[in-house]
């Protein structure tokens, strides 16, 4: 067989994990095969280049193919850590999954660790699968939906980012990966300007609307921190503005229900699905929920993530206990803060698995 000049190609997986195919040669000689995540490549690539080259080609070949799969098969997990920042760790098919994950999980604190380095593994093993994970840790524990497919709906949006998120951003980072479609709704009019700006280039799958969400429909005073008009606190509870007056500035506002929300806005956005509903709303969630018929929101919330860590008993019981009786069956812990339960998630016991 006459030497020939060496060509090796690849084209890209269907799918993260999936196998890739490859081809040697050109023309009529030229041989496609794949290679798997498990696959021996340097076995799968000796038998293509056998078939096409002879001599010191065939190793040569080999080598360069080799280098290639090998570089195609590292995943990059793309991981936020404690709720803010975002790492990057590079996992090759010969790394020991905890051992990467103790690289993108250090710095932190033993719980916030545990989550991290649970979620990066899982996250790994997903994607070995052929599976995309999110980006934020605990939605991969606790939500089996296919992450490409979700869309949300946060209440309490502030600007949308992490710039003026106090104890964490659980949407930002996975909807601009995913492409999510979903709506932010913000009762701060300063605010509101900002979020609106920060998902400008995303108005096509992401419907921003400055309202405030209450127990009932009807006109609201927002309390707004004076100094920092753009501040994450700015609540419609005024048991903080009664303890000092002179902090805050009055906005007045419109309420909407949730139930109101729902059918003026949602359902016309959204009208198929709505995987997670985050409540944000500075003390006022348990009115909110406790106020709102679940059976009359559709398309209904699989998930509802709502701030707990105000809640006094009597409040944290009742909203368990009203969401259970509109089909939410399972109640996961949600840290942030230094807290171990500063949010809680609720999950609808038929929530979407694809």
């Amino acid at each position: 067989m006459a030497r020939r000049a060496l060509v090796v190609c690849g084209f890209a997986a269907a799918q993260i994990g999936a196998p890739r195919e490859y081809y040697v040669g050109e023309g009529a000689d030229r041989v496609n095969f794949e290679v798997g995540w498990t696959d021996d490549v340097r076995a799968a690539v000796a038998r293509a280049c056998e078939k096409v080259y002879e001599g010191r080609t065939i190793q040569e070949c080999v080598d360069l193919m080799v280098a290639r799969v090998e570089q195609d098969r590292t995943l990059t997990i793309d991981i936020v850590v404690d709720g803010a920042g975002l790492r990057s760790v590079d996992v090759a098919p010969s790394d020991d999954p905890r051992e990467r994950a103790a690289v993108a999980c250090d710095g932190l604190d033993h719980t916030g660790w545990d989550d991290c380095a649970r979620s990066f593994v899982k996250r790994v093993s997903l994607n070995r699968g052929g599976r995309e994970g999110f980006a934020m840790p605990l939605w991969n524990d606790l939500v089996a939906a296919d992450p490409r497919k979700i869309a949300f709906v946060q209440v309490g949006a502030n600007c949308g980012t992490y710039e003026c998120a106090v104890c964490g951003e659980p949407i930002w980072m996975d909807q601009k990966k995913f492409q999510w479609r979903g709506m932010v709704v913000e009762p701060n009019p300063t605010t509101f300007k900002l979020l609106a700006q920060n998902y400008a280039n995303a108005s096509d799958r992401v419907s921003a609307v400055n309202a405030a969400v209450c127990g009932a429909d009807g006109p609201a005073t927002l309390y707004v921190d004076a100094a920092h008009p753009t501040a994450e606190a700015a609540s419609i509870d005024k048991r903080d503005f009664e303890a000092d007056p002179s902090a805050f500035a009055r906005v007045d506002v419109t309420c909407l229900s949730l139930e109101s929300l729902w059918r003026r806005h949602v359902a016309p956005w959204l009208p198929d699905r709505v995987d997670i509903l985050q409540l944000d709303t500075e003390k006022l969630e348990h009115a909110i929920i406790l106020a709102t018929n679940f059976s009359r929101l559709a398309p209904r919330p699989d998930h509802v993530l709502y701030e707990s860590v105000h809640l006094s008993d009597e409040e944290y019981l009742a909203v368990r206990e009203h969401l259970r009786h509109h089909g939410y069956s399972s109640f996961w812990k949600w840290p942030g803060c230094g807290e171990a339960e500063h949010d809680t998630l609720a999950s609808h016991v038929d929530a979407r698995r694809d």
